[in-house]
């Protein structure tokens, strides 16, 4: 009877804390891929939008290539270096309150709105990488960015950055080989010449691209956030992946791109791979593989209760443009 009792509690034990996993999976997928209101309005003159990827250097002294995808930004009378990062893992732009203080102690004149409980500028008229650009309705982040004055203008200063809302009214290029992202009013026919558009999922604006990886279909998160990533996986797809000949190497993070939810270092794990993805119809080189202490030998088994499959930076795309249609939820990549 004792045996029988302490077997029914095991088999309880493990149901429960079974429900309690798959609830807490499930719920992470529905707060990732949650619906994000859209309020940015975007005009554009249709030219292209010059952009970098510029290196960071971690506290420790590690530097990371290619970590940012960054676009200068010039305000009117505004003489401060000033740029937006371009990042596809946030759904919303945003501009740094304290970076917008510092403008408007320099000069610049703009109407703060108040919508749904966040502060948004009206309206912001910028150069973006060369192309006139107005910005209405972007969302203040307070508490955020970096004071400077009229006299600081040797070094960049980030004014925020720009989410998939600034994409999604448009067709919009994304050129890794000439450095420049591009709006389009209509697919134009070099597009389509010998090419076929597929669907991505844009649930929540986050671009879910499909790939076959040996044999197998992927959904890959895209973000541009995570720019100097090839393919970001769980700790043992990492290691079936990397290439055997090549040595490992790893850096400690402070942060998280813009994870709230995460305080604390990160570990990241890098290396080689020889690894293709096909994404639509092209044979694309991984290049790099990489993976986070997060969870640590718990991603394997956490994995197959999301619908992402690894997520992807911009290393695979050097090469390439990404074109994504994003009001039709298609999306086509070039070779250059």
């Amino acid at each position: 009877m004792k045996y029988k009792v302490v077997f029914k509690t095991f088999v309880i034990s493990i149901t429960v804390l079974s429900t309690v996993f798959i609830i807490g999976c499930l719920y992470l997928n529905y707060w990732f891929f949650k619906d994000a209101p859209k309020y940015l309005l975007v005009s554009t003159d249709y030219e292209p939008i010059k952009f970098d990827l510029s290196s960071v250097t971690t506290s420790k002294g590690f530097i990371i290539q290619k970590a940012s995808m960054v676009i200068p930004a010039e305000i009117e009378d505004i003489p401060n270096k000033l740029y937006f990062q371009f990042d596809t893992g946030a759904s919303n732009t945003i501009i740094y309150q304290n970076s917008l203080n510092s403008l408007k102690n320099i000069g610049l004149d703009f109407k703060i709105l108040q919508i749904d409980g966040r502060s948004f500028v009206d309206e912001l008229s910028i150069k973006l990488g060369g192309s006139k650009i107005s910005l209405k309705l972007i969302e203040i982040v307070e508490y955020s960015g970096e004071d400077f004055t009229k006299t600081d203008t040797l070094n960049y200063k980030s004014l925020g950055s720009i989410g998939t809302d600034f994409i999604s009214d448009y067709i919009t290029e994304i050129d890794f080989k000439n450095r420049n992202i591009r709006f389009y009013k209509e697919r134009e026919d070099w597009m389509t010449e010998n090419n076929k558009f597929e669907s991505f999922d844009f649930k929540g604006r986050k671009l879910m691209l499909p790939c076959i990886i040996e044999n197998k279909k992927q959904k890959m998160y895209y973000d541009s956030g995570s720019s100097s990533y090839g393919l970001l996986t769980t700790k043992g797809r990492f290691k079936n992946y990397s290439n055997k000949n090549s040595k490992e190497v790893n850096y400690e993070l402070l942060s998280w791109g813009r994870a709230s939810w995460w305080n604390g270092t990160i570990q990241v794990y890098e290396n080689e791979t020889d690894k293709i993805m096909n994404m639509t119809g092209k044979e694309i080189n991984l290049n790099k593989v990489s993976h986070v202490d997060i969870l640590g030998d718990f991603q394997d088994i956490v994995k197959p209760f999301t619908e992402i499959n690894g997520w992807l930076g911009n290393i695979p795309f050097l090469g390439y443009s990404l074109i994504f249609d994003a009001p039709k939820h298609e999306f086509l990549i070039i070779e250059k």
